[in-house]
């Protein structure tokens, strides 16, 4: 419920004044100034006792004196002032005065009847004020007895605002109370759903107010201009995260930087937090993609948001041929698992994975430079298995089939075509006068060129250890590393894989899929306050002259009085 405690000691004060009056009286013998014969009088209009009928000439006084009151009601409500009231006339006249009071005063002398016992309104109108006089309106509203209580546009944003926004306005009052209801009850509203985006409550708003709350209801029209205004960092971390900025990390983490983390770093130690943040139409994409994972098997849409491909591919590792045709991500995938073959020395899988991507016809998706990469790859591993072939039909067939693919490959440029040149001129020398012609780096698990190399040399020593033909073949690929160095062409002077090591690369951009929407602006203002409460009572209290009797009821004229 709002905070009804400002309301609650408001109401509180004013009745234990209410009854210290009293006390003081009882206590010293004081008279009340209403006499015994005049309190009968007042029965007859339905006010009992002697402290009924100060309330009511308290109200009457502060009505005559105002400003504004017709003189035909005047005269009436002097006349009851003076002792003699009018039973027919006294109550319409009444309702007339209390119009041209302060809504506060209104208030004040529709607690103070309330409170006296006085029941000059109809039957809805003494429910309403039964509830504006309580001193926990919020827990009565929302209770069976008062669920149906209903009333005009003041009374009904009353109702919202003692319940925190539990009790909706109804839409025939809406329009006309976002003008000047409390920011925190529109608030209140929108945290229930009483207010929508439709409602555009915006537009009757100043504008710091009328930006919050279109930030609250339609954040997806929100500008970054408009954003930094609100200094709205939740928005902004977003904004920058689908531009492919570095963020500033959060701590702790917030969904932003485990996106960062796990999409575009790849790194999958943080997966498991970043499912734990998702919102959950993300989370379940996210569990769809790991699953994937295990058979390598996507949704189209998935496969096509090249922002999830280096996860994806972090995520996958492929034991069997990849179809490289299925579409450009399987391409990547397959050019990548060729090469780290090669490096594995696994020449015959290399070879078949590396077919997989030379092949044309209708619906492959293998991107061109892809296919290209693929066939540099195949001339390589089958010039190297050509050396192994035990018949020289077999070499024969091997290396044109090498001479083929690097032909195909050599439509590249200058790296392939030197390649071309070096396969084709050590395929013209003498079987016995050639040396090998794999690229050392690549027998040893390199790439071409790796500063790295001698480190790698001693691991791999060591690894080959009591395998002596394994450790001539590293003393070999050393050697020739080592005469490259001296030679003025360099590492020209080797076969070169990847023709473009730009293309292995796996993309590094948003991706589509796993960003969370813009999320509405958190509410920023507080409970509505006691002071706010009781000005939309007391508007709504104004309200209650609509229910005011046109007769009052009638108390036993001859009873004691009290």
């Amino acid at each position: 419920m709002t905070d009804p405690i400002a309301a609650r000691q408001a109401a509180k004060a004013a009745e234990r004044e209410r009854l210290a009056r009293a006390d003081a009286r009882r206590e010293n013998q004081e008279p009340t100034g209403v006499s015994g014969f005049l309190q009968r009088k007042w029965r007859w209009l339905g006010v009992g006792g002697s402290e009924a009928v100060e309330a009511v000439l308290a109200m009457l006084t502060e009505t005559v004196a105002v400003a504004g009151v017709p003189e035909a009601d005047r005269a009436v409500l002097t006349r009851a002032l003076e002792g003699d009231p009018h039973r027919e006339d006294l109550l319409p006249a009444v309702r007339n005065g209390l119009n041209y009071l302060p809504s506060a005063s209104v208030l004040g002398h529709m607690r103070n009847l309330w409170g006296t016992g006085v029941r000059w309104l109809n039957e809805a109108g003494l429910e309403r004020c039964r509830l504006l006089c309580s001193t926990a309106p919020g827990l009565d509203l929302v209770s069976k007895r008062s669920h149906a209580v209903t009333g005009g546009p003041a009374f009904s944003l009353f109702a919202t605002a003692a319940t925190r926004g539990a009790v909706p306005i109804p839409n025939r009052f809406l329009d006309g109370l976002l003008a000047w209801a409390p920011l925190t009850v529109i608030d209140d509203l929108v945290d229930h759903g009483g207010l929508l985006a439709e409602d555009a409550p915006w537009k009757v708003r100043d504008e710091e107010e009328s930006l919050y709350l279109r930030a609250r209801l339609w954040p997806g029209k929100i500008t970054d201009e408009e954003a930094g205004r609100l200094d709205w960092q939740s928005y902004l971390r977003r904004q920058s995260f689908l531009r492919g900025e570095t963020l500033t990390r959060q701590e702790p983490d917030d969904v932003w930087d485990l996106l960062y983390d796990v999409v575009l770093d790849g790194d999958v130690a943080a997966l498991d937090a970043l499912d734990a943040i998702l919102p959950r139409a993300q989370q379940i994409e996210l569990r769809d993609l790991k699953s994937g994972a295990l058979s390598g098997q996507w949704s189209p849409s998935m496969g096509e948001d090249r922002g999830l491909w280096r996860l994806m591919a972090t995520l996958w590792k492929p034991r069997e041929l990849v179809d490289a045709g299925r579409s450009p991500f399987y391409a990547l995938v397959a050019v990548s698992r060729a090469y780290d073959l090669i490096k594995a020395g696994e020449m015959e899988a290399a070879a078949r994975q590396a077919h997989s991507l030379t092949r044309g016809g209708s619906g492959r998706k293998i991107p061109a430079e892809l296919m290209l990469e693929g066939c540099a790859i195949a001339a390589y591993a089958a010039a190297v298995q050509s050396e192994r072939a035990e018949s020289a039909a077999g070499r024969d067939r091997l290396l044109d089939s090498a001479e083929e693919y690097a032909e195909k490959a050599a439509e590249q440029g200058p790296v392939a075509e030197r390649n071309l040149r070096l396969l084709r001129a050590w395929r013209g020398t003498r079987r016995n006068d050639r040396g090998p012609f794999s690229n050392p780096f690549l027998e040893i698990g390199l790439d071409p060129g790796a500063d790295s190399w001698e480190e790698r040399c001693r691991e791999v020593f060591r690894q080959c250890e009591g395998d002596a033909k394994a450790q001539s073949a590293l003393n070999l690929a050393e050697e020739r590393i080592r005469g490259a160095l001296r030679d003025e062409a360099g590492w020209d002077v080797f076969y070169r894989l990847p023709l473009d090591q730009s293309r292995y690369l796996m993309p590094s951009q948003v991706p589509r899929h796993l960003v969370p929407p813009v999320e509405a602006l958190p509410r920023r203002t507080p409970v509505t306050s006691g002071n706010e409460l009781e000005a939309i009572r007391a508007r709504a209290a104004v309200e209650l002259l609509d229910d005011f009797r046109t007769t009052a009821p009638r108390l036993d004229r001859h009873s004691s009085t009290q």
